[in-house]
């Protein structure tokens, strides 16, 4: 049989100055958005699914103003109006053509919530209340507990006229109240819902919602805006509206080599929460005057800052949707997705000898297809087994109970050498990685962490132990975090091998990592950024482009969260 006639690969023009070929990337993450309430409205999903997906598309907006939003802004205040390469836009268009799409997202995730979500949960007996639709019963009890629980634990609503100390994405009223010992009309004050101490999704303790299969709320700031006159003694509250505040979330780490690092990180993610204003999302029914006043008293700790109109959003419902994620922890497997169970291959199963099959051949892993189960097993062996000399691993974002940082724990309570580069820069987990970082420097494990002018993403770990005689380097090489709750949902690969030329390769990195970045690094199997991953993809695209134009069998695949690197862009 004849080969087909090999294909010539036809000249493309090598630029990307066409604006036409581009998405603007900020527009782009808001059109994801939609597509995600899209999931949150479709019907066949479980019911808790959709309002996880909603919860999703909250949270997504919220990370959209801490970060890209901000930096929008930064830009203008320095007087950057340099349009993007691609879609030639600037950050006053981004700023604007963001909130043209911003505006109906928003009415999406109402109708999706209020007309279909709400509803639906209120049928399945998962209801949250308002404090005037409860019986005088529970208003009673919610009042009990109020007193006894909240209010000790509640700021000190501020003496001041208005005050910028207001919590990045907390939930908070302003309270117009007439005190009859002052001379003013009437007072301002706004008071923060504690939802750093409490759920979002208060139960209502009652003998009626303890029946199985039944669940009734009330939303905090509801319960809170229901007892005003417990925080307000002789005081009469004449309205009070919600808002919330987000805040600029990049953080911006000055470090030098008299400093320590993990120091420096526990005072930046501290001022996170007092960062420069990015938001305001102020009830409807909030008068103008008030809203104006807000605006103008809300700015970071340090530079008083007023937050533009572009970046004031009207709210007609609920605030935070991010919360709701609390409603996938009911015990009600009938609304949720089935328990998905990943393959364990046979020769990575608890009991086996795993190093000994790994030794014999390597293996490809697919996650969440393939369990993480697997790579948990890997480190609870090389913890006990007595051959095990040496870990290493580097962790990114890590969970809450982490099986992994146990198994480390006991490898060095059996007196292993372990070491753990953690990434402090990791967004939104800072305060996660530091808190474990030093858990496991008191258990022993050396704690290697001190990167302020590069981000360590690698997913990698290296394991050392005597075979016959001989030191035998067990390498996993993978794109996802070493996460047993994350693995379950994202897609990633693992790579384990034996490979003592990868071996030697992974182990001379993790020294580089621990020692001195400076030292010139000659990888023949790994790819390392900053140095050669971008020089060594682009070889790789364009050895495949010549054997395609030879043989008509050339190759690519990548997997990717996102491809923003011009070059190799312009190589595809």
């Amino acid at each position: 049989m004849e080969s087909p006639p090999v294909q010539k690969v036809e000249s493309l023009p090598r630029t990307l100055d066409d604006p036409t070929l581009f998405i603007n990337r900020e527009v782009s993450w808001i059109k994801f958005n939609n597509r995600i309430i899209e999931e949150a409205q479709d019907r066949r999903h479980p019911l808790l699914e959709r309002v996880k997906f909603l919860a999703i598309s909250g949270s997504n907006l919220d990370e959209f103003f801490m970060t890209r939003a901000s930096i929008l802004k930064q830009q203008i205040e320095r007087g950057d109006f340099e349009p993007t390469p691609g879609s030639r836009m600037t950050p006053q268009d981004q700023i604007k053509v963001t909130r043209r799409e911003i505006l109906p997202l928003l009415r999406s995730q109402k109708k999706c919530w209020e007309e279909e979500l709400f509803p639906a949960l209120a049928r399945e007996s998962i209801r949250i209340h308002k404090p005037n639709n409860l019986t005088k019963r529970q208003n009673l009890a919610l009042r009990d507990y109020f007193r006894r629980e909240i209010l000790p634990v509640m700021k000190k609503p501020n003496e001041e006229y208005l005050s910028p100390y207001v919590s990045n994405l907390h939930i908070n009223l302003l309270v117009v109240a007439k005190d009859p010992r002052l001379r003013e009309t009437s007072t301002k004050r706004i008071v923060e819902a504690p939802t750093d101490n409490f759920d979002r999704l208060v139960r209502i303790p009652t003998p009626s919602d303890r029946r199985e299969g039944v669940d009734n709320f009330i939303l905090l700031e509801d319960l809170v805006s229901a007892n005003l006159d417990l925080l307000f003694p002789s005081t009469q509250i004449l309205r009070h509206y919600k808002f919330r505040v987000t805040r600029n979330a990049e953080i911006d780490v000055k470090a030098d080599e008299n400093t320590d690092f993990l120091t420096t990180m526990e005072l930046s993610v501290r001022q996170r929460r007092y960062g420069k204003p990015a938001r305001l999302e102020y009830e409807s029914s909030m008068p103008e005057h008030l809203r104006a006043c807000l605006a103008g008293s809300l700015g970071s700790v340090h530079v008083p800052q007023h937050i533009s109109e572009d970046m004031q959003y009207e709210i007609d419902g609920t605030f935070g949707l991010v919360d709701f994620w609390q409603l996938l922890k009911l015990n009600r497997p009938a609304l949720k997705d089935a328990p998905f169970k990943g393959y364990i291959i046979p020769e990575l199963a608890s009991g086996k000898s795993i190093f000994t099959e790994i030794a014999a051949k390597d293996f490809s892993l697919y996650h969440p297809y393939d369990s993480f189960d697997m790579i948990v097993n890997l480190f609870e062996n090389a913890a006990t087994d007595p051959d095990v000399s040496d870990i290493y691993i580097t962790l990114y974002r890590i969970d809450p109970n982490s099986p992994i940082v146990a198994a480390l724990e006991k490898a060095a309570s059996n007196g292993k050498a372990v070491t753990v580069l953690i990434e402090l820069k990791a967004k939104f987990d800072e305060t996660n990685n530091i808190n474990w970082a030093k858990v496991m420097s008191k258990a022993g494990v050396k704690v290697v962490y001190n990167f302020p002018k590069i981000k360590v993403h690698a997913k990698l770990a290296l394991i050392m132990r005597k075979q016959n005689g001989k030191l035998v380097q067990y390498s996993h090489i993978g794109s996802g975090n070493y996460n047993s709750i994350t693995t379950r949902i994202y897609g990633d690969i693992g790579y384990l091998t034996a490979n003592p030329q990868v071996g030697t390769e992974v182990l001379d990195l993790f020294q580089k990592l621990t020692s001195d970045l400076r030292k010139p690094e000659e990888y023949k199997y790994l790819l390392v950024a900053p140095t050669s991953l971008k020089s060594e993809i682009l070889r790789r695209i364009e050895r495949e482009l010549n054997q395609h134009q030879k043989m008509g069998s050339g190759y690519l695949a990548f997997k990717v969260n996102g491809l923003v690197d011009k070059e190799i862009i312009q190589a595809l």
